[in-house]
């Protein structure tokens, strides 16, 4: 946190005794605070309040701190009091912004962003707070400029240019957002998260090995970061030795690790199992991972019923043969279709053993690019519906629409 806050003069004056008294209890809470040692911090951070509730220093850490605890009402409680008591201090409209964020109430964050950076402009982390919260609301032109503002004023701010590069990849624009996280890596050569990013992006461009590089650097960087270890363990073309297997049993097995990471490693395991033809140990780990995907869901068979129905009276024979001439001229991939457990995964593996063929798998792709059309340029984050329905509003989408789809998948 910045180290000026301490120079904001209170609401009301105090007398010199009184200034010094609060200063002292005032740093022992920020020593506590800085060590982690968080009881003791309250304590001293309430004491402050109890006699002298305008001080603005102890409001901003306790709206950091409970921020941090994830307690976001409590935490903009705190910065509204910062900034009720001291309407021009930017540091507490930022933190208003971030817990806003947290409260998924967008709109409501960027106004305090934006009204941070009006007080202070070259305030960075506003900069960066205001473009990630406009890149929720898919207003990715003024995202980026928030960023480049940011990164105007101090081209070595690493995170901007790590934002910036997560904004593209929104965008499909890789080779633009690959540019960004390059330049991260020059100011922040340890950055795991655009040192990983850079793996995706490599790994979606068909180059493997540099991914798999990528991937290997994360995981040295950060033993305990899943996404490039259950990415690693994806590539097929890859080898993996033992140590890393073991590595990822340890965190499939361990209670701290959340639902759905858990759930990846898990599957990320049982298909290397399978690769390695130890068949008793992918079932296991793919058995597993079917446990843990279950945790929290509810199979609810006439939802099914009536998404399947949904699908059936969409994609009818005549809209497919109205519809025939839009499509991307490609023959490049090979799409193997049908229902669950009718062999569709046995057959991509037996043209994929061919030299020529790549077996990709079940891409995510799609389902965003349907997102995407469903949203437009709507906020799914704030909670709206969206402004199209899928499957059955695609009957009423223009040609123009649906190539666009299709020439992005």
């Amino acid at each position: 946190m910045p180290s000026n806050r301490n120079s904001i003069p209170h609401a009301k004056p105090l007398s010199d005794q009184q200034a010094a008294a609060v200063e002292r209890v005032y740093q022992v809470a920020r020593a506590a605070f800085d060590r982690g040692d968080i009881g003791k911090a309250k304590a001293k951070y309430s004491e402050i309040i109890r006699n002298y509730p305008f001080h603005i220093p102890t409001l901003l850490d306790l709206s950091t701190l409970t921020h941090d605890a994830k307690a976001f009402d409590k935490s903009l409680s705190f910065a509204n009091m910062a900034r009720h008591f001291r309407p021009e201090n930017s540091e507490a409209h930022n933190f208003a912004g971030l817990a806003e964020l947290g409260l998924n109430q967008i709109s409501e964050a960027v106004t305090s962003f934006e009204k941070a950076v009006q007080i202070e402009p070259n305030y960075l982390d506003a900069l960066n707070n205001l473009g990630n919260a406009l890149k929720r609301q898919k207003k990715y032109a003024q995202a980026e400029n928030a960023f480049d503002r940011a990164i105007k004023c101090e081209p070595r701010f690493y995170f901007a240019h790590y934002n910036k590069g997560l904004l593209l990849q929104a965008q499909q624009q890789p080779e633009r957002a690959k540019t960004c996280f390059e330049d991260c890596l020059k100011y922040k050569p340890d950055w795991f998260k655009a040192i990983y990013q850079l793996g995706q992006i490599a790994e979606s461009e068909g180059n493997f090995d540099e991914a798999a590089k990528r991937y290997r650097s994360v995981i040295a960087l950060q033993p305990g970061y899943i996404a490039p270890l259950t990415a690693l363990l994806a590539l097929k073309s890859q080898p993996v030795d033992l140590k890393l297997i073991d590595h990822a049993k340890k965190i499939a097995a361990s209670p701290a690790v959340k639902a759905p990471d858990s759930f990846n490693i898990c599957y990320a395991l049982g298909k290397r199992f399978e690769l390695l033809k130890d068949y008793d140990q992918a079932f296991s780990y793919l058995s597993l991972a079917n446990q843990r995907r279950s945790i929290g869901r509810k199979y609810i068979k006439q939802h099914v019923e009536i998404q399947f129905m949904a699908y059936k009276n969409t994609f009818t024979p005549e809209f497919l043969k109205s519809r025939k001439s839009i499509g991307h001229y490609s023959d490049r991939p090979v799409f193997i279709v049908g229902m669950p457990r009718t062999g569709t995964t046995l057959l991509e593996q037996i043209l994929g053993s061919h030299p020529d063929v790549f077996g990709a798998g079940e891409l995510p792709h799609l389902p965003r690019f349907i997102n995407q059309w469903q949203f437009g340029q709507k906020n799914d984050s704030e909670g709206q519906p969206p402004s199209r329905t899928y499957p059955s509003d695609i009957l009423s989408s223009t040609d123009q629409e649906l190539s666009q789809i299709s020439k992005d998948y």
